[in-house]
This record gives C-alpha cells, sequence and structure tokens, in this order.
C-alpha cells in the first residue's frame, strides 16, 4: 500500500543577541513535586523539549507525557487531552495560571493553542496545587509564556508539511531590568491532509480519496507582554492574547448525512488580557491575578459536500454564532513559618 508521507521543515535563526527566552515565573504555579514520584506529581515539558520534537500544538507536546491521551472529537472536529482518563473539566487549562474554557460548556479545542510563544507547559496528574482554584482535583494543564532575559533577543521560524501546510513564527522580546517587552506572532494553516493512494470505504459517498475533504485549518496568534519589576522580588505583568481561527469538519466518509452534516467553523476567536502581580513583604507575599476572557464562534452548516454553498434548514439560524466572556481575579498569600514551612492561602472569584 502505497501511503503519503509526511515532512515538516523548520528553521530557527537567532536574532542579534540570542534567543534565551526565560520562564514566566509569574505565570507558574508552586508544586511539592516535580518528578513521576507519587500520584500528585507534576511533569514539566520546557521550550528545548518542545523544539525538539517540533511539537507545534500543546496537543502534540501533551502527547510526549505518559498518563495522558488524544480525544478527537469528529462533530466539531477538536481534539482533548485526557489525564488519566479525566477530561477538561476535572483537570482544566490554564495560561500563566489563567483559567481557560469555552463557556457553552466547557470544553475547549486544544488543537487551536500553539507553543511558539510557550517556556513550558506544567501538567499535573491527580492532586493539584488547590492554589490554581476549583475543578483541579484530577489534575491541571498550565502553559507558562515566555519572558526575555537579555537587553534584546529574538527568534524566528519558518515550516511546510503536507497538506500543503505552512507555518511561521517570530518572537521578539528586551529586558531592561527595571521592565521588560516581549512580542510573538504565529501563523499555521494547512488546506487538507492527504490520504492513502488506495484508499477505499464502501459506500464512501462523502469521500472520493486523495485530500481529505473539508480539512483545512488556519491560526493566528499574537501574544504581547509589558512587565513592571522594581527589585529583585516584586513584578507586575500585563498580558494580551489573540488567537484567529478557522477550520472545516471532514464528513462521516459513509454516513446519511441527510443534507445537514456538511459543517465549517467560519471563525474561531478568543481573546484574553490579564495582569499579574507579586509584590514581598518579606516573611510573606501576595500575588494576584485579574482576567478578562473574551470567547466568539460562527458555525455554519450547508446541505452540499464539496460546494458549501447552500445553508441547512432553510438557511434559518444558519451560521449559528456565539460571542460569550469569562472574568475573574485571584488573591494568594503565603507566610513563611519556619525555615522549612511555608502557609499558603488563595482566593478564587469568576464569573
Amino acid at each position: 500500500m502505497k501511503k503519503h508521507l509526511m515532512i515538516l521543515s523548520l528553521a530557527t535563526i537567532s536574532a542579534l543577541y540570542g534567543a534565551d527566552n526565560g520562564v514566566f515565573e509569574l505565570g507558574k504555579v508552586d508544586v511539592s513535586a516535580t518528578t513521576e514520584t507519587s500520584a500528585g506529581a507534576t511533569t514539566i515539558i520546557d521550550a528545548q523539549t518542545i523544539e525538539n520534537y517540533n511539537a507545534k500544538t500543546i496537543v502534540e507536546a501533551l502527547n510526549l507525557i505518559p498518563g495522558t491521551s488524544i480525544q478527537s472529537f469528529g462533530a466539531r472536529n477538536e481534539q482533548m487531552i485526557m489525564i488519566r482518563g479525566f477530561d477538561v473539566k476535572h483537570a482544566p487549562l490554564f495560561i500563566d495560571g489563567i483559567p481557560i474554557a469555552v463557556p457553552y460548556d466547557g470544553y475547549v479545542d486544544f488543537s487551536r493553542f500553539t507553543t511558539f510563544d510557550l517556556s513550558e507547559i506544567e501538567v499535573s496528574k491527580g492532586l493539584a496545587s488547590p492554589l490554581l482554584g476549583a475543578n483541579t482535583f484530577a489534575g491541571a494543564i498550565n502553559l507558562v509564556t515566555k519572558k526575555p532575559t537579555k537587553a534584546f533577543e529574538g527568534e524566528v521560524g519558518l515550516g511546510a508539511f503536507s497538506g500543503n501546510g505552512k507555518t511561521g513564527y517570530i518572537n521578539l522580546g528586551s529586558n531592561q531590568g527595571s521592565y521588560y517587552v516581549q512580542a510573538s506572532a504565529s501563523k499555521t494553516q494547512r488546506d487538507t491532509y492527504p490520504l492513502s493512494d488506495d484508499f477505499t470505504v464502501k459506500n464512501a459517498t462523502n469521500e472520493e480519496g486523495g485530500d481529505r475533504n473539508n480539512a483545512y485549518a488556519k491560526d493566528d496568534k499574537i501574544n504581547l507582554k509589558a512587565g513592571f519589576t522594581p527589585n529583585a522580588t516584586d513584578e507586575y505583568a500585563l498580558n494580551y492574547i489573540r488567537q484567529n481561527a478557522d477550520k472545516g469538519v471532514p464528513p462521516d466518509v459513509a454516513a446519511n448525512l441527510a443534507g445537514r452534516g456538511f459543517w465549517q467553523w467560519r471563525y474561531w476567536d478568543k481573546q484574553s488580557l490579564y495582569f499579574l502581580s507579586k509584590t514581598d513583604f518579606g516573611n510573606w507575599y501576595v500575588k494576584s491575578r485579574l482576567f478578562y476572557d473574551k470567547f466568539q464562534n460562527s458555525l455554519a452548516i450547508y446541505t452540499n459536500n464539496g460546494l458549501y454553498n447552500t445553508f441547512a434548514y432553510g438557511g434559518v439560524g444558519n451560521p449559528s454564532w456565539y460571542d460569550e466572556y469569562t472574568k475573574g481575579a485571584s488573591v494568594e498569600s503565603g507566610v513563611k513559618l519556619s525555615s522549612s514551612n511555608t502557609l499558603k492561602m488563595a482566593l478564587h472569584y469568576k464569573i
């Protein structure tokens, strides 16, 4: 059987003084273990590992960890990560400690989140830190963004892959001691993905082979950060992330879709604005997180395969659209009781 070969070529160029993006400490959540030695262990996937495995999305990166599995949902063309059998409602997704969820049902498409602006991914499998907030009894996934460590640093990457896929990104940052700025932008798109030349399915009325029908996807992302570090212990940062995506949903190859099973997401857009801070008072500290997260999408359902130009249901309510937001805050404080004991507490609010 002849198979199509997927080839990915990625070039990375360090600009001027080189790229050495550090970990954004304000975006981390303290844990008590960093190895797979207990049920509550936390695994760290750093930026170098992500680059070594050429993981463009967090799905590809998280697939490297034992105890995690990828679930694909065909009806919405979404990918989800399960941690030891639990989904995102019990092992939620965070960006710099900020909870991320689609408001209407809580499930989020993990394949829409790229890795080019990340310094590391924290994965807790069971017994996640209570400092993250509610609904983490089965674990948590925290995406920690980049922070510059040099006066000027930059990184550029370009790539191509099968299905007429293209990807590119740029990271630029500057750390001037008392303040820093970071800007990241990326774009990934593909027209389709190839099937075997010997592809055959009995009564395959919705797929003729070659390239998979309606399997396109496009993701654009920008990440802007500015921070103020007045001394060695205090830090205040403002972060803005904007994601714009659209995608098709490959139809069931042999099902009778009755003229309504051909879907396209015209847009899948998300914006996040959040403020993080840490103030140290000697034997105790205060950290705060304030966030506003906006999610919009539009789903078009058609009656005809291939053409995608006639709305189903007589066009009534088609395309559908969704426009919602979440906002909230958290305050964390820790008091050092002795050289080996620190008491921490947190208050969370979200609507």
